[in-house]
């Protein structure tokens, strides 16, 4: 009697959450007039991750999960949107650019990226080599070496270069979308060039997180600045395949990276390339539900959702560094990803998945602005935001890596070469 109940009850929770999505789904389309909008993204990859967790999670893991998920989500997004009507941020149907853009100084900014990737690819591979026991072990003992590369500490010189090497990165590659926008040639060719070493860094550092976050940043930036719902479409027909391939490339290297098949976890690269896929959505869903069921922890008191601000002051010498690493701290499934609101839960408690989710969702909704769509800054800021909207299911971005930085850079660099940059603006 007992299990029946406790299964109408996860269906309703299920049903729930289904509803929740449509209903925020559709009024974001209708509001936003696009379909890569932050909200639908959100609710969207949330609801995926949910329902691929489900085959390995335990019905009592899964019920809790989807019930605080619910929870996080409404506070979320619903400040989100009371922020948005606030400032009154919404965009006409179809809004036409209303700068215009100097296409010399774009090229320019272009060459800016091209080399800022190129440094950051020997930034990353120096970082990885010092701790790595050799090249060839970033490859065959991959796991081992991410674990010591994530608890790193870096010297002061490498962790400033790669400091500015990331800000200049986030904000010089959106204007590879305005330049394919304004019809540069050989935009393209020089885009594939940039996301090949980005890629390889990525691979070098054992991350396909990284080079996920470098393609919805793309494709959010790309979004942003298009003038309708057509031209979305065609960029979804035109594009879609190659991003597509680039995503199963790094997914078939990783599985290599990380011996999956020789391994018997995965009988060929056609499992590998599903199986990671399922698993890196999902798995941080089932982390989640596991880790509100624990009996006890030690909760983290901020150093997750605000892991920058607390590294900052280290430098200072106020405090110490926190790591990237924090599995000791729950010790379940060998993983240290529970979701947006899991880093809320671990930080304060329940209270922290309401309070900070609702802060949060003010915050993202305040900044977000589409109405500006055109101006460099604001197309740096919206990316990040959607971005951030994506990744939810797995993380919280926005605070506990340098993109609030990334934020402040974009808006400084935009105001020294706005005279240079554009041509005319309204």
């Amino acid at each position: 009697m007992k299990s029946r109940r406790d299964n109408n009850k996860m269906t309703i929770i299920l049903i729930t959450l289904i509803i929740f999505t449509l209903m925020f789904s559709i009024f974001s389309i209708l509001y936003y007039h696009r379909l890569w909008n932050p909200i639908l993204l959100c609710t969207t990859m949330l609801l995926l991750g949910i329902i691929l967790a489900f085959d390995n999670c335990s019905p009592k893991d899964m019920e809790v999960a989807m019930f605080w998920i619910l929870i996080g989500e409404t506070f979320l997004l619903s400040s989100f949107f009371i922020m948005q009507i606030f400032f009154n941020k919404r965009t006409t149907k179809e809004e036409v650019s209303n700068i215009t853009y100097n296409l010399s100084i774009l090229k320019k900014l272009i060459s800016v990226n091209i080399v800022v990737s190129i440094l950051g690819l020997l930034v990353n591979t120096y970082s990885v080599m010092q701790i790595a026991p050799s090249f060839r072990d970033i490859f065959i003992n991959s796991t081992y070496v991410r674990y010591l590369y994530l608890q790193r500490s870096s010297g002061a010189f490498i962790t400033i270069l790669g400091l500015l090497l990331t800000l200049n990165f986030f904000v010089t590659f959106i204007y590879f979308p305005i330049a394919l926008q304004n019809g540069i040639k050989r935009t393209v060719p020089k885009l594939i060039f940039v996301l090949a070493i980005r890629l390889s860094s990525s691979l070098i550092t054992m991350s396909k997180e990284a080079f996920l976050i470098d393609i919805i940043y793309f494709v959010s930036a790309y979004m942003i600045i298009i003038k309708s719902k057509k031209e979305e479409f065609n960029f979804y027909k035109k594009y879609g395949v190659v991003f597509g391939f680039l995503i199963v490339l790094l997914l078939v290297v990783i599985s290599f990276q990380r011996n999956y098949i020789g391994g018997g976890r995965y009988a060929g690269y056609g499992d590998a390339i599903i199986g990671t896929l399922r698993t890196y959505i999902s798995v941080s869903i089932e982390a989640f539900g596991k880790l509100l069921n624990l009996k006890s922890i030690t909760f983290t008191d901020g150093s997750l959702c605000f892991r920058p601000i607390f590294n900052i002051l280290s430098y200072l010498g106020v405090g110490t560094r926190v790591s990237v690493i924090q599995d000791a701290l729950t010790n379940i499934m060998n993983v240290n990803v529970y979701t947006a609101f899991g880093n809320m839960y671990r930080d304060f408690s329940f209270v922290g998945i309401i309070i900070l989710s609702t802060v949060f969702g003010g915050f993202l909704g305040a900044i977000y602005n589409t109405k500006h769509k055109y101006k460099s800054s604001h197309i740096v800021i919206n990316s990040i935001i959607i971005m951030t909207m994506f990744f939810i299911y797995y993380d919280l971005k926005i605070i506990q890596t340098i993109y609030v930085f990334v934020m402040v850079y974009a808006v400084i660099v935009d105001k020294i070469i706005a005279n240079k940059l554009y041509i005319k603006h309204v």
